[in-house]
């Protein structure tokens, strides 16, 4: 746990925090995010933006699945992946992540 919250802190200190905004597409919420921080590089085991072998399983679980998960953390990934975005906003993330996994 202290190791996800450590995570989550160095990735906003980096990023300068969370941002969101009502018109944000799931692309921009992504680059916006510690989303980006993360799956760009694979830090922690999160699986890479538009690598399908790391996704196909995923996918299949379905965007309501992913989506709790990210909600709810998982792995390193602390709770909401270390933003303040709504469950709409994380939502729309989850639906680009998995259409650039295809």
């Amino acid at each position: 746990m202290k190791r996800q919250l450590l995570l989550g802190a160095v990735v906003m200190a980096l990023l300068g925090g969370c941002q969101a905004t009502e018109a944000a597409t799931g692309k921009e919420l992504y680059e916006k995010n510690p989303c980006s921080a993360c799956h760009n590089i694979g830090a922690g085991s999160a699986p890479i933006l538009g690598v399908r072998s790391a996704w196909a399983t995923r996918i299949k679980k379905g965007h309501e699945a992913l989506t709790q998960s990210v909600v709810r953390g998982m792995g390193a990934m602390p709770p909401r992946g270390a933003t303040a975005l709504s469950d709409a906003d994380i939502r729309r993330v989850v639906e680009y992540m998995i259409e650039q996994g295809r």
